[in-house]
């Protein structure tokens, strides 16, 4: 619940970013009301995945990786990231009303037969839906790459300004 939530983290009396390794999000998995922090980075690998009302903190990598899926990322808290907040590869996801901060890149966007490890690519065009969210002080705000999709009232404040956001 609002008032209780479930915490994933570090089991240290001194976290420190990726003390764990990774947070695996299945099929129809369902996130609300979580905090995450402290891991290399949180990967929802199956279609129909749901994030609601929850706060990813703290994070190696990317904040919440989405490849090739449908997922639904609503209304969520996602800061201090050494990558990016949210970062999609494929699908058609629905990421709408999150505060993203103090990230490197608040959104990336990529498509098409990227290579993310030697060999293993992420096939199929990124076409989400990026609708109201507030990216502030990340590096950048929204990164796209050979990707479509509906981008639509998202506010962006970086400090390398608006011309490195796309």
């Amino acid at each position: 619940t609002k008032d209780k939530p479930i915490i994933f983290s570090s089991a240290s009396d001194h976290p420190k970013i990726a003390d764990w390794s990774q947070l695996n999000l299945d099929e129809g998995s369902r996130l609300d009301y979580v905090i995450v922090g402290y891991l290399r980075t949180p990967s929802a690998n199956g279609n129909d995945i749901e994030i609601t009302n929850s706060i990813f903190r703290h994070v190696m990598w990317g904040g919440i990786s989405l490849a090739d899926k449908n997922s639904r990322i609503i209304n969520n808290t996602i800061y201090d990231c050494g990558h990016e907040g949210l970062d999609v590869h494929g699908g058609e996801p629905y990421i709408a009303n999150n505060l993203i901060y103090e990230c490197n890149t608040g959104i990336v966007v990529l498509t098409d037969n990227l290579e993310v490890v030697r060999g293993q690519f992420f096939k199929g065009r990124s076409n989400p839906t990026i609708v109201n969210n507030i990216l502030l002080n990340n590096g950048h705000g929204i990164y796209i790459l050979n990707s479509d999709g509906t981008y639509l009232n998202n506010t962006i404040t970086s400090p390398v300004g608006p011309s490195h956001d796309w």
